[in-house]
């Protein structure tokens, strides 16, 4: 009688494994538990596999993600507008703009990029920008370019990015202490305890529907097989980018005074 293969997850990722034992939970049910005699082990299965999904469904969105992407991305328009302006007034032909526009400048040229960095150094590279900003030359010389509610917006979504950021820590703090390392590990273990159940049962009792759904699960593991051999060993498959994402909302503020 034929028996389900052996499969080791070790390659697969996280989201992959995940999808590995839906689909294998969906076939045995379809197969029936009744005749299989695995009720509780099948149960207890299911919950470890649950978990796994509620886990890396967790990591792959974490807290506050929308919210902080639209206040990042309004941060960082504004933010651009500062640098844009200050360059356009020390062209200006006008001496008063020009002479302001150069102050503007010498305040924040050190800071020229600051919205390519992740947000947590972006925002406290913001707050040294805006410190500058606030001293008695630059302070005159927003006054002589009118740009003081675009600085006013450059700290409101300032605040806002660092108070969600905030929020999430929070948050994730307080996210089940279970790594998904770990709960693929529990897993694995129900699913070959399943698995021997079921084998033993086609050794014992070996009949043609039985066997029908060994291949069947053979099958399965085949596909994950060659899922495995374009894997990475030890990915994650919720890798972060190094560099922040840039995304354009299309936002309405106000973008300068004049």
């Amino acid at each position: 009688m034929a028996q389900i293969k052996k499969f080791s997850f070790t390659r697969l990722l996280d989201g992959a494994v995940a999808e590995f034992h839906n689909a294998f939970i969906v076939i045995v049910i379809a197969f029936g538990l009744a005749k299989l005699s695995l009720t509780k082990q099948f149960i207890d299965y299911q919950k470890t596999s649950d978990k796994l999904n509620e886990l890396v469904n967790r990591s792959r969105k974490l807290a506050n993600t929308q919210e902080l992407a639209k206040a990042d991305g309004f941060r960082d328009r504004v933010t651009k507008r500062l640098f844009k302006l200050a360059k356009d007034f020390l062209k200006s032909p006008i001496p008063e703009e020009s002479a302001a526009g150069a102050t503007l400048w010498n305040s924040i040229s050190n800071y020229e990029g600051l919205t390519t960095y992740e947000m947590n150094k972006q925002t406290a590279l913001t707050k040294g920008m805006l410190t500058e900003l606030m001293k008695p030359a630059a302070v005159a010389a927003v006054n002589v370019l009118n740009i003081g509610s675009l600085l006013q917006q450059i700290v409101r979504y300032n605040s806002e990015v660092e108070a969600l950021m905030a929020d999430r820590v929070e948050k994730q703090s307080k996210v089940d202490k279970i790594t998904v390392l770990e709960q693929r590990r529990e897993v694995t273990s129900s699913y070959e305890e399943v698995v021997r159940h079921i084998n033993a049962k086609a050794t014992l009792t070996p009949n043609e529907e039985l066997e029908e759904l060994i291949v069947k699960i053979n099958t399965h593991i085949e596909q994950y097989e060659r899922v495995a051999t374009y894997m990475r060993a030890g990915g994650s498959g919720n890798e972060k980018r190094t560099k922040k994402e840039e995304k354009d909302e299309n936002p309405e503020i106000i973008t300068s005074e004049d």
